[in-house]
């Protein structure tokens, strides 16, 4: 939509900033149209519904939340609105009470301001210190990532001067690498002034003028509708906040962006992810490309392009991938190869270095299946009616396989526990499965005979260290993503199942068959050195690119 020629006022300094508010867009759309699917089957029940009563969100959003938060927060009570219209439904949403609770959240919000501001006057003083005491390092590289992912390669880099965006990360870091990679901890909002405040407000009204002159013109938005439902309005109203929040927020981020590189003046900036409902990532790109700088983005997950995808845009100059598979992909999006580096992970490298987990081998009487386990993300990828879904299907699967033991694997950190443990002793037999979550992977694979994966990371861990992977594309979205994942399957790599059926048909194989396990094994390290860099020493390579790059 962005791409219309309608929307070309929406730019600054040549950047597009649809282009940069386009994920958050997304997202919103997407958790919308859940819920429009959702509130639009209660409607249309045979129970023939007179009123729905939506009762408003108590969430407080906090100044750092999403550009869309506050409307995210309202989704239900906009999405019941149109669907209330549409079927001539009564609609009441009672009025959020002002009590205690309030107040107790004022507080509470306040005093995060507070102690957020005493931190930055800390870490201000802690600047000035390394700058004052400490003499120019070698490459300085400006950073937003976290600690655990810039270590590996700084230690390989001969000399580097780190400035580090994720503030909090300073909690992390330790004084001694502090002191070693003349640290600072920055924040763009540091470097305002007056002037930019007045340009902010200048440049704002003339994206708000230019929205009034053609909001009621643009043919996408009059024509958008989902099921029977004309949801033109909604996103129109989505679209404005973006035009008039996100407008001067954008433009506030990139005066005080090319401010904060005039002043550090650094040697390549590196983020976590070049394209992101966060807004801070791809500005910082676009601002070091009108400056000269590099920028560079380390691939940290799988690379979806296909259809739905929008990290079909990414803003950084250069890609370090995890090998000539995403290499292809990335091509076919505009990069050439002198942009994109085979570097592999510094993640992966500890399976270089472990001793090879043989699968070719007699099945003991215990056969223990690991199992990742979807996260909820409710609008988005997936929800709790998923996750039962997706549980009830490994469930039925496993159940049919004697001696069999499923360890479910969460992520650490997850926030739904409460929720899975009683979706598993609702749906296991309680001596057929055990919870896995601190637990890193590497240790879980030495006793792991088969793994079934949905779409993980941890699916190429697994074929890393040679198990047995089946695919579960029992869920629709899953089905879809695993599109990626047929190149894998004509080549031997994993076996792919959409229906419970295929899943106990491929789990009985590869229990039963120590051929197809030797196969499978076999053809999965061809397929991981063929299209992956995991090779060990990707911190060594991805340093010997940042050095190449600077030069």
């Amino acid at each position: 939509m962005f791409d219309d020629s309608l929307f070309d006022f929406f730019s600054y300094k040549g950047i597009k900033l649809g282009e940069i508010h386009a994920p958050a867009l997304q997202k919103y759309l997407s958790i919308f149209l859940y819920y429009i699917d959702f509130i639009g089957q209660l409607a249309k029940s045979p129970h023939g519904f007179k009123r729905f009563i939506v009762f408003p969100s108590l969430e407080v959003v906090p100044d750092t939340s999403g550009l869309l938060a506050l409307l995210e927060v309202n989704i239900v009570e906009e999405v019941a609105r149109v669907v209330c219209t549409h079927h001539d439904i009564a609609l009441s949403i009672p009025k959020s009470r002002i009590n205690k609770l309030s107040i107790g959240r004022k507080i509470h919000s306040n005093f995060f301001v507070f102690k957020r501001a005493i931190f930055g006057e800390f870490l201000e003083i802690l600047n000035l210190f390394m700058s004052l005491c400490k003499s120019h390092n070698g490459i300085r590289l400006l950073i937003t990532d976290y600690w655990r992912n810039v270590e590996p390669f700084l230690a390989e880099l001969p000399k580097a001067e780190v400035i580090l965006m994720d503030r909090s990360e300073a909690f992390n870091v330790g004084l001694r690498n502090i002191w070693k990679y003349r640290m600072r901890f920055v924040h763009s909002n540091n470097y305002t002034s007056h002037k930019v405040r007045k340009i902010v407000s200048n440049q704002g009204q003339i994206f708000i003028d230019s929205w009034e002159q053609i909001k009621n013109n643009v043919e996408c938005i009059q024509q958008a509708r989902f099921n029977e439902y004309s949801i033109a309005s909604s996103i129109k109203k989505a679209i404005s906040h973006i035009i008039v929040v996100g407008g001067d927020g954008a433009v506030f981020d990139i005066e005080n962006t090319q401010l904060m590189m005039y002043k550090l003046r650094p040697d390549i900036v590196m983020v976590r992810a070049s394209v992101s409902t966060q807004r801070h990532f791809s500005i910082l790109c676009y601002v070091a490309r009108i400056l000269g700088i590099p920028s560079m983005e380390v691939q940290h997950g799988l690379l979806y392009l296909g259809p739905g995808s929008y990290a079909d845009h990414p803003s950084a100059e250069y890609i370090a991938c995890y090998g000539p598979l995403a290499r292809r992909g990335l091509r076919k999006i505009g990069y050439t190869d002198k942009k994109l580096f085979d570097i592999g992970s510094p993640r992966f490298d500890v399976y270089s270095e472990i001793r090879k987990i043989s699968t070719i081998k007699k099945i003991s009487k215990h056969i223990n299946i690991l199992c990742i386990i979807p996260g909820v993300s409710l609008g988005l990828w997936i929800d709790t009616y998923d996750v039962i879904d997706f549980c009830e299907s490994i469930a039925t699967s496993t159940a049919k396989v004697s001696g069999a033991i499923t360890i479910m694997k969460l992520r650490p950190g997850c926030t739904h526990q409460a929720f899975y443990k009683q979706v598993f002793k609702r749906t296991f037999n309680p001596d057929s499965y055990r919870i896995a979550q601190s637990e890193p992977l590497v240790e879980l694979f030495v006793n792991t005979d088969v793994v079934i994966s949905c779409y993980s990371t941890a699916l190429l861990e697994s074929l890393l260290v040679h198990r047995p992977v089946i695919y579960s594309g029992i869920l629709p979205i899953y089905e879809s993503l695993g599109i990626e994942l047929i190149e894998y399957k004509k080549e031997g790599a994993l076996l792919l199942a959409s229906t419970t059926k295929e899943l106990t048909g491929h789990l009985f194989s590869v229990v039963e068959s120590t051929s197809l396990r030797e196969k499978l094994s076999s053809e999965a390290t061809i397929f991981m050195k063929k299209h992956y860099s995991f090779v060990g020493e990707a911190s060594s390579r991805l340093a010997d690119t940042i050095q190449s790059i600077v030069k």
